[in-house]
């Protein structure tokens, strides 16, 4: 199958939806299909490079585009050309904004299948924090609109489902599909992780990967690890990600510099970069393999990938009951759903799982039966299966269209 994808977010810069773009590509590749990628290119000295078995067009809109406001009818012009020269069987937008509204008008044009998938703050709305593309009126509308367009949507989670719903989207055009991660690669352990990076060998080690964007808690969850300190001096907790260094002065006053360690980006599990955010720095994957415990303190997730990663790395998970979270997340003796978002609770929380990993240091093995569905090439291939079901009932209706 001829498959072109058109996302709004991608590599080199990190971030959730830019991993799951590219997996879901690599895992489309890896079951025999044809895919090609269009991609805004970025600018600068963080531009990067990208190896993956995809085609990847860039897209790279001229200078001063975006201040004329011709930004998104350049990208339209090239998405119009690729479309005609490749033909694909299906386009499948990622992120509403402006993707999803860009695929939309040439799709209608030309006459071919567009699916859609939401990622977040392009259909989620969250206003006591700021979040969502959606709280603007205007990109509202646009977004709305492009929803109800789509062929086909894809629900990565049982919110973004709800939201299909209220803008008036038919159930039989929704599948729930989740993203997809390179389980193979974090099911290899390293005994040598803590040590290659510079960390305590002793303590239980508790992990947490993300931009620092207040949605995901970061501030809250090193309110909770001093919660921790004051009964546990063996406990210790790794934040990863964008911008997460800039948490510095708050560890610094709650006397955690032994206890809390900030890094800032990595690469992900199994991206081979070159220069770009983090390419110098070691993967996402040497993290998990040095944590003994993965912690999810957001307010909201579409779909919580890091934590179907901690999964594969047979790490037990700590998390908020939030949106994103409970979708993947049942309780057990290695998950924990923590309801009260208050620093004393989510601090007990952290100390009765490690408290159950000193009794049971392999205590997360079974989460690794978990992400075995959420492994690329399985999700992959029931993506294909909807693309089929969408072109076959585009196919029928514009046979019956007078």
């Amino acid at each position: 199958m001829r498959i072109l994808l058109v996302t709004s977010h991608y590599l080199p810069k990190l971030g959730g939806v830019q991993l799951a773009v590219h997996n879901l590509a690599e895992g489309l590749c890896e079951a025999g299909h044809e895919v090609h990628l269009l991609a805004p290119k970025r600018r600068g000295a963080d531009a990067g490079q990208v190896h993956a078995l995809h085609t990847i067009h860039w897209f790279a809109p001229p200078p001063l585009t975006g201040l004329l406001g011709l930004r998104i009818p350049a990208w339209r012009h090239r998405l119009n050309r690729l479309v005609r020269r490749l033909e694909p069987e299906v386009v499948h937008a990622h992120v509403a904004y402006p993707a999803g509204l860009i695929a939309a008008n040439v799709c209608d044009r030309i006459g071919i299948p567009f699916v859609l998938t939401c990622h977040g703050d392009d259909i989620q709305k969250l206003p006591e924090i700021g979040y969502g593309m959606r709280l603007d009126p205007h990109l509202d509308r646009l977004i709305s609109d492009t929803v109800r367009r789509a062929s086909g949507l894809i629900a990565i989670g049982s919110d973004v489902r709800a939201e299909y719903l209220e803008l008036g989207v038919s159930p039989s055009r929704i599948a729930d599909l989740p993203n997809g991660i390179n389980a193979s690669l974090l099911a290899r352990r390293d005994p040598q992780a803590k040590g290659r990076l510079g960390l305590p060998q002793g303590p239980i080690t508790f992990l947490a990967v993300g931009r620092n964007h207040p949605k995901k808690g970061f501030s809250f969850l090193i309110d909770a690890m001093k919660v921790v300190a004051e009964q546990d001096s063996n406990m210790t907790c790794v934040i990863v990600g964008a911008r997460v260094p800039d948490l510095q002065p708050q560890v610094d006053l709650l006397n955690l510099t032994d206890k809390v360690f900030l890094f800032g980006p990595a690469p992900p599990v199994g991206v081979e970069m070159q220069d770009g955010p983090g390419a110098d720095q070691p993967h996402t994957d040497a993290y998990f393999h040095a944590a003994d415990c993965f912690v999810m303190p957001s307010l909201i997730e579409s779909f919580g990938l890091v934590t179907v990663e901690a999964f594969a790395a047979g790490l037990p998970v700590v998390a908020m009951d939030a949106e994103g979270s409970r979708d993947i997340l049942s309780e057990s003796h290695s998950r924990m759903l923590v309801e009260d978002r208050d620093p004393r609770t989510f601090g007990a929380a952290l100390l009765e799982m490690g408290r159950r990993i000193r009794e049971n240091p392999d205590l997360g093995r079974e989460n690794r039966l978990l992400a075995e569905r959420y492994d690329r090439r399985q999700v992959a291939k029931r993506h294909v299966d909807f693309y089929r079901q969408v072109s076959e009932r585009a196919s029928s209706e514009r046979s019956i269209d007078p």
